[in-house]
């Protein structure tokens, strides 16, 4: 009665090549075992093999001069965190446009902020514009 019952193979499952057999757990068990076994293998190998071509290049890396380390490439230098520079440049221009400043003292000219100009501009309209003189062109 522990023997599991089997029922005889349908003709039609062995002639298109089907598996007539179930598959043996514990080979497949010591397959996934060795394929571990072996990547871990692969894995302690190339951290040996890293460290030595490490040191290799370590051992043949010429010496830098002391003054070598102290200079900085000159302007423009490249960028190393690109999004922080737009953030300070656009805070930059924000403070630049939100604040009241002289352009030209006597000449009158003074820098508003934008929302204010808008205000204004809705206010008194935009300035009419100066006629111009019409271009004369010469007849011969």
């Amino acid at each position: 009665m522990s023997e599991p019952v089997t029922q005889p193979p349908d003709a039609a499952s062995v002639a298109a090549g089907h598996e007539l057999h179930d598959v043996r757990v514990t080979s497949m068990l010591a397959f996934a075992a060795a394929l571990a076994a072996l990547v871990a293998l692969a894995c302690v190998f190339l951290i040996w093999l890293f460290g030595w071509f490490e040191a290799r290049a370590e051992r043949h890396d010429p010496v830098l001069s002391p003054l070598a380390e102290s200079q900085t490439p000159p302007e423009p230098r490249l960028e190393t965190r690109p999004s922080r520079n737009l953030e300070q440049l656009r805070a930059a221009e924000d403070r630049l446009l939100r604040r009241y400043r002289w352009i030209d003292q006597e000449q009158g000219m003074v820098r508003i902020p934008v929302e204010r100009a808008m205000e204004l501009v809705a206010q008194e309209g935009l300035p009419a514009p100066e006629a111009s003189s019409p271009a004369t062109e010469d007849s011969q």
